[in-house]
């Protein structure tokens, strides 16, 4: 009769662990619908704003050419490097060089022919800076709104959010100036300075992503996941620009200004996790971290030619919108 009453007792014990134990696998307590609010940080995201001004003597008059160079009736310019693409012999050979080529005329009679011993010179004064940053924090808020499954301890469902960022560290500027002053040695050159300054405002202005989620359920208070999607928001590219040519015979300066890029919706694809945890029945805290990648570097760009071709400046500008996101928020699951 005792060894029974053991055995029962031992039977039921089990049986009551499993059933303690399936009643936590199969709990429903993470499914249904949920929308929340969140704050964080944003950083990693690289920028550059870049100024470069060049003073070139492009004709050495009353000179040979070396031996074995011809007189091409002009030189190639990279517009974006500022560089002279040395070696090429004609307009169309330059043009197709580079997408960033310029063909300029040293003849003194609008491009083509000799030049009566003209050679390309080199530039006598360059002057470039570059400013590059590299975000290190931008407050960002948000809302969002989602739906979880669970089939026992596994809980998966879709999640979309947008966030608004902050940004009054998106602007970076750069100036650059060069002068050619004149010089008896070198007969044809235009004496004169150019200046340069280029102010970039890059950056994302706001994004939002369309997530699946994937998650185990600890117990009915801690919920770990993964998360992964689409990606979407605005990318700010603006590059404005002045720059002041002078030269030095007139007097005169001619000031050219304007602006180039803009603001564009940008697609791409997010990564990260993060982990659920419950305060009360319907109020849950988080915390998430997503890696977001919203589709490549953004370029603009704008190139000066002065009117005798002697000096010459180029502005651009870089955003990568990539970068990390880390936030804290409540939701309330209904």
């Amino acid at each position: 009769m005792r060894a029974v009453t053991v055995g029962s007792l031992l039977i039921l014990s089990m049986y009551g662990v499993t059933a303690h134990a399936d009643d936590a696998a199969s709990s429903s307590a993470w499914a249904g619908p949920y929308i929340g609010a969140f704050i964080g940080s944003s950083f990693g995201e690289d920028r550059s704003v870049r100024a470069n001004a060049r003073a070139v003597d492009y004709q050495l008059d009353g000179e040979e050419p070396p031996p074995g160079q011809e007189d091409p009736g002009g030189y190639c310019y990279n517009a974006q490097s500022g560089n002279i693409i040395n070696g090429l012999t004609g307009p169309e050979e330059c043009l197709n060089s580079n997408p960033n080529a310029v063909w300029i005329a040293t003849d003194g009679g609008g491009g083509g022919g000799g030049g009566g011993g003209s050679v390309i010179g080199e530039p006598l004064i360059a002057s470039q800076l570059m400013r590059n940053s590299t975000d290190s924090g931008r407050f960002l808020g948000g809302i969002k709104v989602g739906y979880n499954w669970q089939r026992d301890r596994l809980v998966y469902g879709l999640e979309a959010d947008i966030s608004s960022v902050r940004d009054k560290t998106l602007r970076e500027s750069a100036s650059a100036e060069a002068a050619l002053i004149e010089n008896e040695e070198l007969v044809g050159e235009t004496p004169g300075m150019i200046a340069v300054n280029a102010k970039g405002k890059l950056g994302v202005d706001w994004f939002g992503t369309v997530r699946g989620r994937l998650g185990y359920a600890v117990n009915d208070n801690l919920l770990p996941f993964v998360t992964a999607g689409f990606a979407y928001g605005k990318v700010r590219n603006k590059l404005s620009y002045q720059i002041a040519d002078t030269d030095y015979y007139t007097e005169d300066t001619a000031v050219t200004s304007g602006s180039v890029g803009g603001k564009d919706t940008e697609t791409g694809w997010t990564v990260g996790a993060g982990v659920d945890y419950r305060l009360t029945k319907n109020i849950l805290a988080n915390v998430t971290y997503l890696y977001v990648d919203l589709g490549g570097k953004k370029e603009a760009s704008y190139a000066y030619l002065g009117p005798s071709g002697s000096r010459t400046a180029f502005v651009g500008s870089e955003v990568d919108p990539s970068f990390h996101v880390l936030r804290v928020g409540l939701n309330w699951q209904f």
